[in-house]
């Protein structure tokens, strides 16, 4: 639900920034409006959990900052439709090298770790109303494993993988069923921090020792299902 406060949009004159809030999680969400809303110098102008929610909040009250503790397709969305009249801050557990890249395009102003300290994230809010199209990033990074071990199975998976096969060609050349060769592709991706199936393959490269074999799928399909 919506929840707007009484007072417009900021006041530049007297160096009051106006911050929107967009947290799915409500017990951070809560917690930080009511720090905020004792922060002199900042005007809270809404919390809302939705990314619907949020885009309406920003046209209807026009917040010079949004600080947003969401996952992170929901904040890239945002961040891409307010620009640059609203900075986005990003609230991150960690930070991966796809998530500060996808953040970067989309226009983001400044990514936070969740275990910062209060001060350290406000001064960050803060920061994002400086103009600049440098991203600030003062985050945990997740880190790609050195190394990654593969089962058999998954190796063999991989392999096909890495030759173009589609899910479906997978099972058919592994004499498994598709939802069992989705299920080895998801842990593949899953030990390798990977997002999609190119992503995968670019990533063992570094991490990966695979068999000299020369694995061919059944047909020449894309990788994509």
């Amino acid at each position: 639900m919506l929840r707007q406060c009484e007072g417009g949009t900021a006041d530049a004159a007297n160096e009051t920034l106006s911050v929107a809030l967009f947290c799915k999680q409500r017990l951070f969400a809560e917690a930080f409006e009511e720090v905020l809303r004792r922060t002199p110098g900042v005007e809270v102008c809404g919390l809302v959990r939705t990314t619907g929610d949020c885009l309406r909040l920003v046209e209807g009250m026009q917040p010079r900052v949004v600080v947003a503790s969401a996952d992170a397709r929901s904040t890239i969305v945002v961040a891409e439709k307010v620009k640059p009249a609203t900075s986005m801050l990003m609230v991150v557990d960690r930070l991966s090298h796809d998530v500060e890249n996808d953040a970067r395009r989309a226009g983001v102003r400044a990514i936070v770790s969740s275990d910062r300290s209060v001060p350290t994230i406000i001064a960050m809010m803060r920061r994002c109303n400086e103009p600049s199209d440098v991203l600030l990033v003062d985050a945990t990074r997740l880190e790609r494993p050195s190394s990654v071990r593969l089962t058999t199975r998954e190796l063999e998976v991989f392999e096909l993988l890495e030759g173009g096969c589609s899910t479906a060609s997978i099972a058919a050349t592994l004499g498994i069923s598709p939802n069992t060769a989705r299920v080895h592709v998801k842990a593949i991706m899953q030990k390798l921090q990977a997002r999609s199936r190119l992503q995968a393959i670019a990533a063992a490269r570094s991490v990966l020792t695979l068999r000299g074999t020369d694995a061919s799928c059944s047909d020449s399909r894309s990788a994509s299902d």
